[in-house]
């Protein structure tokens, strides 16, 4: 899989870091791995049994804040 990341969705900043909690739980299948934009702080957390692979392609899907509030915006007139 391509892992490169794309830009924050919201501020367009590259600088985008990964993480993990597993020193929080003992158990490998209770933690977390995560995406976190270091400018603006947004984030996007899953199991880590989904993998980094999963991770990355979900941040590269997700869509910025603008072309929510069109959506919403848009079913509501």
């Amino acid at each position: 899989m391509n892992d490169e990341l794309k830009p924050c969705p919201f501020c367009k900043s590259y600088k985008i870091r990964y993480g993990d909690n597993s020193k929080v739980f003992s158990e490998p299948i209770y933690y977390d791995i995560y995406l976190v934009c270091e400018d603006c702080g947004a984030k996007m957390q899953i199991a880590q049994q989904y993998g980094k692979d999963e991770l990355i392609k979900r941040w590269n899907t997700r869509k910025p804040i603008e072309d929510i509030v069109y959506r919403i915006n848009d079913a509501m007139a």
